[in-house]
């Protein structure tokens, strides 16, 4: 089995996020675990605008820059591109719970529903023959 450069980023970055943890715990570095909840509240908000803006078309930022902003943050939030997730995310509602169909719900286990379906994306996106959303294709920022 051959790991892709992605996986393999993915996989270092949840290693290394959890010896960080462990190397500030032990040396009572309590200032930098206070501060782990407040980074990691800004992660999930981040994401949370990129999920309902892109997947769900739920708002539409204020200006181009806010919505460039938006996206490129979330380039740095540790799972797939913004614009890969839009895909499999829009994919995933519908074919919701419908095991072989449904990208990342719950019939697939806890795992692999939450963190298992970012290495088999590619697979996936060819298994399912999944297209390209067209509203997605016109924003250059996004396919950039």
């Amino acid at each position: 089995m051959k790991i892709k450069s992605y996986e393999l980023l993915v996989s270092t970055f949840y290693v290394l996020f959890f010896i960080s943890l462990y190397i500030m715990y032990i040396n009572n570095d309590l200032l930098w675990l206070a501060l782990m909840p407040i980074t990691s509240w800004a992660n999930h908000f981040i994401f949370s605008l990129n999920h309902r803006m892109i997947a769900h078309k739920a708002f539409t930022a204020k200006n181009k820059f806010i919505h460039n902003s938006i996206i490129a943050l979330n380039v740095f939030q540790g799972s797939h591109s913004p614009l890969r997730f839009a895909i499999l995310h829009r994919h995933h509602h519908g074919h919701a719970d419908v095991p072989g169909k449904d990208v990342h719900g719950p019939t697939m286990g806890f795992w692999e529903s939450v963190f298992g379906w970012e290495y088999n994306a590619d697979k996936t996106i060819k298994r399912l023959n999944i297209k390209l959303p067209k509203d997605l294709l016109r924003d250059n920022f996004l396919m950039w």
